[in-house]
């Protein structure tokens, strides 16, 4: 009998051994994933602790500390454009589906950088509710600084390519105007005529310039 009792104890060892092992192998996966991705990643719980990060977020953040069993608005000390300061659990707590929202400013001890956030719930299918898994939120940070400042740019230079377009085009439009209606009237005056084609073409050569 306690020779049985030692082979089941032995047994379930082995496959208790086995468990933790596999458990180890899925938690390095998922770190090593997380720790490849060029985005910030949060695991955050239901009460607003970081429960897992990845190495961009520490970038991001510019800390080398441990994130885990902090609130998220205790490190992520955010900002709206305005410079007020941003609760991020607000915004949390509030999210049903995914939200993205690109408005956020964090400020580094000489710099303002402006990041997308993505605050996904997490939600636990029905098979595994009695688990008592806590479903907190996904959080992706991304610094588009850079990108919003191109596309400030690009605006800017759109409106003032317009405005430099329209210039041109208009006198040419209006003198082109004024000799058709020269012909309307029967004035076929070379000499009145001549200047007015001169002045349209020249701004066709401006514009065609402008354009190259």
């Amino acid at each position: 009998v306690v020779s049985a009792i030692l082979r089941i104890q032995s047994v379930r060892q082995a496959v208790l051994e086995r468990s933790r092992a596999q458990a180890e192998l899925e938690r390095y996966r998922v770190s090593t994933l997380m720790n490849n991705l060029a985005q910030g990643v949060l695991s955050v719980d239901s009460h607003g602790i970081v429960r897992m990060y990845n190495a961009a977020a520490l970038g991001i953040l510019d800390t080398n500390g441990s994130l885990n069993g902090h609130h998220i608005d205790e490190v992520f000390k955010a900002q709206d454009e305005n410079g007020k300061k941003l609760h991020l659990f607000n915004l949390m707590k509030k999210s049903r589906l995914t939200e993205v929202h690109d408005d956020i400013f964090y400020k580094y001890s000489d710099d303002v950088v402006r990041l997308e956030v993505s605050i996904t719930p997490i939600r636990v299918g029905k098979r595994h509710a009695r688990l008592d898994i806590d479903q907190g939120f996904i959080l992706l940070l991304r610094d588009i600084t850079k990108q919003k400042n191109l596309d400030q740019e690009r605006d800017e230079f759109i409106s003032v390519v317009s405005h430099e377009l329209r210039t041109p085009l208009t006198i040419a439009e209006g003198t082109l105007s004024n000799i058709e209606a020269m012909y309307d009237k029967g004035v076929d005056s070379p000499d009145r005529i001549r200047p007015a084609l001169k002045a349209a073409h020249e701004q066709m050569i401006f514009l065609s310039k402008m354009v190259n």
